[in-house]
């Protein structure tokens, strides 16, 4: 009986310090923390978020938070069609990351209408103006009509 006795004494003593201990130490949340630099856990790509984390120095806890996805960074390639006279062409663009594409018309040059100007002079002017803007009403010139 002085044994069990002398063993329950032992284990309410033990107890009652890791109850002591227990409370004494501060809330994680309050800690100032020490932390180490961020480090990429997933990269981000074009269309998806990456991850970086960060560990406290002293005591181990870690915050994690979200890195932006990148977007896509798209460039003219070389790749199409030039528009001409009657049809138009289109431009090929890339992403530089993950090679995701897509393509823009390019309006033809000129379009097969009769031109509105009536004389050789106004006719090259408007032709002029068309091809600067890259927009036309009227086919190219012909001068045995002038």
């Amino acid at each position: 009986m002085k044994k069990v006795s002398y063993a329950l004494i032992i284990l309410a003593a033990a107890l009652s310090l890791a109850c002591f201990t227990a409370c004494r130490r501060p809330d994680p949340a309050t800690i100032q923390h020490d932390w180490g630099e961020w480090e990429i856990v997933s990269q981000p790509s074009c269309d998806a978020e990456g991850i970086r984390s960060r560990a406290c120095k002293d005591c181990k806890r870690t915050q994690q938070e979200t890195v932006p996805a990148l977007g896509h960074d798209y460039v003219l390639t070389p790749y199409g069609n030039a528009p001409t006279c009657e049809n138009a062409g289109f431009e090929y663009y890339e992403c530089s990351r993950c090679k995701n594409f897509y393509e823009k018309e390019v309006a033809a040059l000129f379009v097969k209408s009769p031109c509105p100007a009536a004389s050789a002079p106004s006719a090259m002017r408007h032709l002029l103006s068309a091809i600067l803007s890259n927009v036309s009403a009227c086919p190219p010139f012909n001068p045995s009509a002038a």
